[in-house]
């Protein structure tokens, strides 16, 4: 954030992986569908854990492209799985109204029309914030929006929301989050990679030295490109805010983030008014 003074100018049992192997392209569904029940699971009722890689390097992309184009490959929307019934992929993207984000709902019809354009059928959902929530921490959205690391989040050791499920707050596999947080008497088991990042950040947590938090976060963050649990669309613009010119001791810019509580650690009680 920087400061500016008056002058200054459902339910159908496909794995987020199964997806990823189907499509070919990991920007597409995968991994941003909140609900757990979207996910195999075994008769114990643990996540089914599924093999295959979310990797595809920048380097080859043209070259699919010119396959497609070619007529040597399918396109996407004809390689995309049909569910039973001969059904098309269909969801839902659940979005908080009014916005956090003023264009979160109109930048969402633009993906919409993206999604499209290759076979995907995609609904914007605008609902109260207290209904959003509601349906969140009952693990019902398909889908949902908002702000994430690189935007908002100012460190993601303290919050790392967005990276596994770590509370509900991570907007996706609700239920994964709960075994979490429950110390696995509630919720669902998740499998054996999402429990190596939970391990992982139980173990950041009793770390004292630096460089230690850091390598383990690494390993987690590594873990989470794999597991492609959200898609990043926008990063947001830089914010500011409106000062007076006789407000002295006010840094120029300051993280704008909740978990830096702006703007409390700039000392806002030696802020002073002259004139």
């Amino acid at each position: 954030m920087r400061w500016m003074g008056p002058t200054a100018g459902r339910n159908e049992r496909m794995s987020r992986r199964d997806l990823l192997r189907t499509t070919g392209s990991a920007l597409l569904v995968t991994a941003s569908l909140s609900g757990c029940d979207l996910l195999a699971t075994d008769p114990k009722g643990s996540a089914g854990d599924s093999r295959g890689s979310a990797r595809t390097k920048d380097k080859e992309a043209p070259d699919l492209a010119a396959q497609v184009k070619a007529g040597k490959l399918p396109s996407l929307a004809e390689r995309l799985p049909v569910l039973p019934g001969g059904r098309r992929i269909s969801f839902d993207v659940e979005v908080a109204s009014p916005a956090l984000v003023p264009y979160w709902t109109d930048a969402m019809q633009l993906v919409r029309t993206y999604w499209a354009k290759v076979g995907v059928e995609m609904r914007v959902k605008a609902e109260d914030r207290a209904l959003f929530y509601e349906r969140k921490e009952a693990n019902k959205p398909h889908a949902t929006v908002w702000t994430g690391a690189g935007g908002r989040e100012f460190d993601v050791m303290l919050d790392p929301r967005w990276f596994f499920p770590f509370s509900v707050e991570s907007n996706f596999a609700i239920p994964w989050a709960t075994w979490f947080t429950s110390n696995g008497e509630s919720g669902l088991r998740p499998p054996a990679t999402t429990r190596r990042q939970m391990e992982l950040y139980r173990e950041l947590r009793q770390t004292p030295d630096e460089g230690g938090r850091a390598e383990l976060m690494r390993q987690i963050l590594t873990m989470a490109r794999e597991e492609f649990y959200v898609i990043g669309t926008i990063l947001e613009e830089e914010g500011y805010g409106i000062m007076s010119d006789r407000m002295h001791n006010v840094p120029k810019s300051m993280p704008e983030s909740h978990l830096y509580n702006t703007p409390g650690p700039t000392n806002p009680e030696q802020y002073y008014i002259e004139g």
